[in-house]
């Protein structure tokens, strides 16, 4: 694990950067956890409106038929209930696609090579020397250059 602020090599479960001293504990948890791509997500939200949106239809239509004795208000619980029913059904069945697609993202589910054992020595050495300054552009072309002696004048 790269640490986001000065690229150093952590191993995997560190809480701090070896180098800078950065908070690195996110990175793990970050790396590990999984979001639902947008379909999916909206799939699972779609699902959840046409269960309650069902739910309610379903509601409606039992009070209607057992509160109201009118031969009209059965029929209009009746078309109630066919509303209801799709409603319930879809939404249910989207929220378990949902939940199958997660199942089979579970970190369980999904083989990952694991690092056996990583250490601290298993990493390559700090470098905490200074940074070295960049040798300068024009260096090397002045370097060609014949400078007239002052004694020459």
């Amino acid at each position: 694990m790269y640490c986001p602020t000065c690229a150093a090599q952590n191993i995997d479960n560190a809480q701090f950067c070896r180098t800078c001293g950065a908070d690195i504990s996110f990175l793990s948890h970050a790396m590990t956890t999984r979001r639902l791509p947008e379909k999916e997500q909206q799939a699972a939200e779609k699902g959840l409106r046409y269960s309650f949106i069902g739910a309610g239809f379903l509601l409606i239509a039992i009070i209607m038929l057992f509160a109201a004795p009118a031969p009209a208000s059965w029929q209009l619980g009746f078309a109630m209930l066919c509303a209801a029913f799709p409603l319930l059904g879809s939404g249910v069945a989207k929220m378990l696609y949902v939940r199958r697609y997660e199942q089979r993202l579970a970190p369980g589910s999904v083989k990952t090579p694991k690092l056996a054992g990583q250490s601290v020595t298993q990493l390559p050495p700090r470098n905490t020397s200074e940074i070295a300054q960049p040798a300068s552009i024009t260096e090397a072309t002045t370097k060609a250059l014949k400078v007239p002696a002052d004694d020459e004048n």
